[in-house]
Order: C-alpha cells, then sequence, then structure tokens
C-alpha cells in the first residue's frame, strides 16, 4: 500500500508499480480493508483511512510466521 500512495503522490511520473504475493492464497487474508480484486481495470484504489489505509488481522500474521520469528506488533 506504500507504493499505492507513493504513485498516487507523483501521478506525472508514475508508470507502474510492482506488486508481489497475488500468488500466496493466504495473502489477502493478513490484512483488512482491501478492494477484492485488488488490481481493477489497471488500478489500485488508493486507501482513504489513517496511515496506509489498510489494517493487519494479527491472528492470520502469526500463522504465517516463519519458524522461530515473532510477531513484531
Amino acid at each position: 500500500m506504500a507504493n499505492v500512495h507513493a504513485a498516487a503522490a507523483m501521478p506525472k511520473n508514475f508508470i507502474a508499480f510492482e506488486h508481489h504475493m497475488v500468488d500466496v492464497p493466504w495473502w489477502k487474508n493478513i490484512v483488512k480493508g482491501l478492494e477484492d480484486p485488488l488490481i481493477q481495470d489497471g488500478y489500485v484504489k488508493v486507501p482513504e483511512k489513517p496511515g496506509l489505509g489498510i489494517e493487519l488481522d494479527e491472528a492470520n500474521v502469526r500463522k504465517h510466521l516463519i519458524g522461530g520469528e515473532e510477531f513484531f506488533g
């Protein structure tokens, strides 16, 4: 979402943003507040909520931590 906000702030000089994790089936479950699908007609809606405009789903993030890692929140 940081890339989405940055792109919205510089529309005249922005060509494309990189998006990852679309091939990971649980990716959509670790955040709340995203459009579904995220990319629609080549565009991403910029969230209008405070911060990045999304909320981490802490329980789902914890489910997918790499062994030995701790939640950072």
